[in-house]
């Protein structure tokens, strides 16, 4: 009896659901086969994959059959079926020979080992990777023309979506996202947000990246950098006029950019907010003070001054430089002491909150390594009945991939447990700090930090001629100093 399999292959995702290529061959080949005297032993098929790799997983799955095997001949509907690669197609060709299997091809005369038979493989593989070099040459020149004439030649950016047909496909707005890239855009020149703040913002929000998942750090900062926003793209290192419509002006573009080059100078960098104090300080007319940006001899100076003084012109106090007033109210943190009974009462919450948080992790740790482990045992329940030839090639890769995706999203939530665990002690470590010394734990805290701080402690600074005149305080360091749990004193004025 001779024994052979078959193999089947189509290039793209596209032609794999919709051409009817793959059935074809399939029947092609076996028709040949039961002409010819064999037994077809198992078929092997590539979906929407390339010919010009050796690594496709049909194709590995196939020669890891016929190498444990006797197998007497592997039968394609065409040579390049199997490869458009002459040192891959000959690698294979001579495994086939070592192991005494034809390749049988059903449109080709591959019918034998003689010299002409080799002869004419090697027209077919040759023919077959020009074929394949010059359409890859084809399409960059087609992309290259289609770049120089304004057209985005590729898929859609966030914010974008293709239109048009197959190989003319253009771009176009989504308004749903395009509303919120030029939202993005707006805050992020006002200067008031790190990339940070401005994603968490973002998120709140609802922005989703193009697979619906909310939009990450890095999504934001490429698309503040991404000049196919006010219509132009960048392509092969160089700048190219779109034709698409555009987003945002190029000018919100620019104010961007120089804030986003601002903060790569030493020293700023790792300020998260440019004004830390913003939304806390208050002019002694009543208006907020707002942050602004001088640039002085090619140098840039930040200030906090009076915002009815830029709008209105009501006000005539002086501007107060952003690092004066920053030193000013840390040293409001000075005077404010917690009582060692308070400082005890934090601890014991301190306990009494990690001992929940370490039963409650316990707990659900214990369920989630459960679940981990059926599913561990249902993966090599698969692979036995793979084996054991209980399923098919595609009922193994459907349920081993969907028990794959479950097991990595088991363990993201096992992941998660232990970085919740991780910032809850971090934050107890904090606030037991604060309680200890109040000063220099928001003298040495991140900006991030000392904004939560400011809000814990105080909702009104007033200044006036550059001093800190009147305080409000958090409505619950107010309850605090009633009770005489946090003493206050004068010394600040």
């Amino acid at each position: 009896m001779k024994k052979a399999v078959i193999y089947t292959r189509v290039s793209t995702e596209e032609q794999a659901k919709h051409d009817l290529s793959l059935p074809f061959q399939k029947d092609k080949c076996n028709e040949y086969a039961e002409k010819n005297g064999y037994v077809v032993m198992q078929e092997f098929e590539d979906a929407g994959k390339s010919a010009r790799t050796a690594n496709r997983p049909a194709l590995l799955e196939m020669i890891s059959y016929i190498s444990n095997r006797k197998i007497n001949a592997v039968i394609v509907h065409k040579s390049d079926r199997l490869s458009r690669d002459m040192a891959d197609f000959w690698t294979m060709r001579k495994m086939f020979k070592d192991k005494e299997i034809k390749l049988l091809s059903v449109t080709e005369n591959f019918d034998d080992n003689s010299p002409s038979s080799e002869f004419m493989m090697g027209i077919m593989s040759a023919q077959a990777q020009f074929y394949s070099a010059n359409l890859g040459h084809e399409v960059k020149k087609g992309v290259s023309q289609k770049v120089k004439q304004g057209w985005w030649p590729n898929n859609a950016p966030l914010g974008y979506e293709n239109f048009g047909r197959k190989h003319e496909r253009l771009i176009r707005p989504v308004p749903e996202t395009a509303k919120y890239i030029k939202q993005a855009f707006k805050l992020f020149s006002t200067g008031e947000f790190s990339i940070t703040s401005l994603t968490n913002k973002l998120q709140a929000l609802g922005m989703t990246s193009q697979k619906g998942n909310p939009i990450s750090r890095s999504a934001v900062s490429r698309m503040l950098r991404n000049p196919i926003y006010y219509g132009e793209f960048i392509w092969n290192g160089k700048l190219h006029k779109g034709k698409h419509k555009p987003i945002i002006k190029k000018s919100l573009f620019d104010s961007v950019q120089v804030i986003l080059n601002t903060r790569k100078v030493k020293g700023s960098r790792d300020r998260t907010h440019n004004f830390l104090l913003r939304g806390f300080v208050y002019c002694s007319c009543g208006s907020r003070l707002v942050g602004e940006i001088k640039n002085k001899k090619n140098k840039q100076y930040y200030y906090f001054g009076c915002k009815s003084r830029k709008k209105e012109k009501k006000c005539s106090k002086e501007y107060i430089r952003m690092e004066e007033l920053e030193n000013k109210v840390t040293e409001l943190f000075k005077q404010i002491v917690f009582t060692n009974e308070f400082k005890d009462y934090v601890i014991k919450t301190a306990k009494d909150i990690i001992r929940e948080i370490r039963e409650t992790e316990t707990a659900e740790e214990k369920l989630i390594k459960q679940r981990m482990a059926k599913i561990k045992n249902r993966m090599k329940n698969a692979e036995d009945d793979r084996l054991d030839r209980v399923i098919n090639p595609e009922q193994f890769g459907e349920i081993y991939g969907r028990l794959t995706k479950e097991l990595a999203d088991t363990m993201k939530e096992f992941e998660r447990i232990q970085s919740d665990h991780t910032d809850s002690v971090k934050m107890l470590n904090e606030i037991l700090t604060l309680s200890e010394n109040i000063y220099s734990t928001y003298q040495k805290a991140k900006p991030t930090y000392k904004r939560k701080y400011l809000k814990m402690f105080f909702e009104k600074i007033v200044v006036d001629r550059r001093e800190i005149i009147d305080i409000k305080f958090n409505s619950v360091i107010e309850d605090l100093i009633k009770i005489r749990e946090v003493r206050i004193s004068d010394q600040w004025r």
